[in-house]
Order: structure tokens, then C-alpha cells, then sequence
């Protein structure tokens, strides 16, 4: 049985349905139906993408120390970084 702790610990919520699709051996709609039978209505990868990339970007500019006023952003990076341990958090429950 596939559970969402499972596709959590796995990785396959790091690559899109497809790819995770393909290697757990089941369909597309299959894989969509598990998450949405657990709360889940949009596979997580392009969120959790995006909040990586702009995590990235945050620590970038920080470490350049090309800001007037790096306060504004390292509290921006901090938000950041909660919402991805609140993702993972929720999608390991």
C-alpha cells in the first residue's frame, strides 16, 4: 500500500507526478487519487521547487551582502524556511 509518508520519506515528492508515477509502477490518476484520498489536491513538487529556489536566491543575496538593509530579508528567508518545514511537517502526518 502506498501512503504518503512513504512518498515523503522516498523522495517523490521532489520530481514530478509523471517521473514518480513511472517509478512506483502505477498511473498518473492512480497516484493522484492516493493523495487526494489523504487531503492532498495538488502533488507537491512545483511548491516545494519554488520555495527551494527562492530560499536559494534569499541566502544569495544575503551572503553578497548587496542589500542596504539585510534585516528585511533574513526575515523573509526565515518565513521561507517555515513554510517548507510546515509543508513537510503536513505531508509527513
Amino acid at each position: 500500500m502506498i501512503s504518503i509518508p512513504l512518498l515523503e520519506e522516498q523522495g517523490y515528492f521532489d520530481v514530478p507526478i509523471q517521473v514518480a508515477a513511472m517509478r512506483l509502477g502505477l498511473g498518473v490518476t492512480t497516484l493522484k487519487r492516493i493523495c487526494r484520498d489523504n487531503n492532498i489536491s495538488r502533488w507537491p513538487y512545483r511548491k516545494r521547487k519554488s520555495l527551494g529556489t527562492l530560499i536559494d536566491r534569499t541566502k544569495q543575496v544575503l551572503d553578497d551582502g548587496t542589500g542596504q538593509d539585510n534585516l528585511p530579508k533574513l526575515a523573509a528567508l526565515q518565513v521561507l524556511e517555515k513554510q517548507r518545514q510546515i509543508m513537510q511537517v503536513w505531508l509527513s502526518c
